[in-house]
């Protein structure tokens, strides 16, 4: 009698158990059926173009600013007009010679997985990761470069077996501080370039607040709006706004503490150099979707050499 009491016992104590982790279970299957997993979503597709400027300056104090805003400004428009993003961005040599870094931090900000590259530490040009790049996209076919720098990156790459026929240069480069501080590498560049025809020259357009659409002319208020958009925020710091404003003094009827004009070259290679309207819309939808793939999920995966 003893043995089968025991052995009821121990069936209901197996039942009891049995239950308590079919309970359990079910719980956790329900959890994980109920649970939303993280959106996410692909990577824009890469375009057979690159952008190259001093960018993110690591000091802005005493020096030229606007190479944050204008690098933004230019990927912004391409994303916007052609739903593909550049091959790499180049930073090129500034005033305090190159570094990447700041524009990695910032760029990355977009999740995006764009390559930052580093240019020649000197405005006269040497072999460097964003010259040897130029050389290999170049081999692939018809291949863009964005350039709002100096020319010494894209000669060194032209010496070093870039293939010159395969490539389109809209650029703000003649007749500009880009042309006199690298004389030697902008002819060099230009009596070898094929297609001569992407030369920017009325490089003030943007910077008279009387050719900006009316939503943009308070640029500081549109600047703010979009603070959002980390990587914005950053390239548009209460020093770098100083000192734009600081530059933009001397010209009438200014835009206060927006700075850009690369972003023409952009717009005179898609056709709309005069479209003021176009451009900035265009980098206000290119903002507008940058933003909205970071809120379905979007994020930076690439490891920046």
């Amino acid at each position: 009698m003893e043995v089968i009491i025991g052995i009821i016992a121990v069936l209901v104590i197996g039942a009891i158990v049995k239950a308590a982790q079919d309970k359990k279970e079910r719980k956790e299957f329900n959890e994980r059926e109920t649970s939303k997993p993280t959106p996410s979503i692909a990577d824009l597709p890469v375009g057979n173009y690159c952008i190259i400027d001093e960018c993110t300056p690591e000091i802005a104090a005493g020096r030229e600013t606007n190479g944050a805003q204008d690098v933004q400004a230019q990927l912004y428009l391409l994303i916007s007009e052609t739903g593909t993003k550049p091959a790499f961005i180049g930073v090129s040599c500034g005033e305090h010679g190159v570094n990447k870094q700041p524009t990695i931090n910032a760029i990355k900000e977009l999740c995006l997985n764009i390559p930052i590259l580093e240019g020649a530490p000197t405005y006269a040009g040497a072999k460097s990761e964003l010259s040897d790049a130029i050389v290999e996209h170049s081999k692939k076919g018809v291949f863009k470069i964005y350039l709002g720098s100096p020319a010494g990156d894209v000669a060194r790459a032209f010496k070093d077996g870039c293939h010159i026929h395969n490539i389109k240069l809209p650029r703000l480069l003649e007749h500009t501080w880009n042309e006199h501080i690298n004389y030697v590498a902008a002819k060099y560049v230009l009596d070898r370039l094929q297609d001569k025809s992407g030369a920017v020259t009325e490089y003030y357009t943007l910077i008279t607040r009387s050719n900006l659409p009316p939503p943009y002319q308070d640029t500081h208020t549109w600047i703010n709006r979009n603070r959002p958009l980390k990587a914005w925020d950053l390239a548009n710091s209460p020093e770098i706004l100083k000192r734009n404003q600081e530059l933009n003094a001397g010209i009438k009827d200014n835009t206060g503490v927006l700075r850009i004009a690369d972003v023409l070259c952009v717009a005179k290679d898609l056709g709309f150099e005069y479209d003021y309207a176009r451009i900035f819309n265009g980098i206000q939808h290119g903002m507008d979707i940058c933003k909205d793939r970071i809120a379905l999920g979007a994020v930076e995966t690439l490891v920046q050499s």
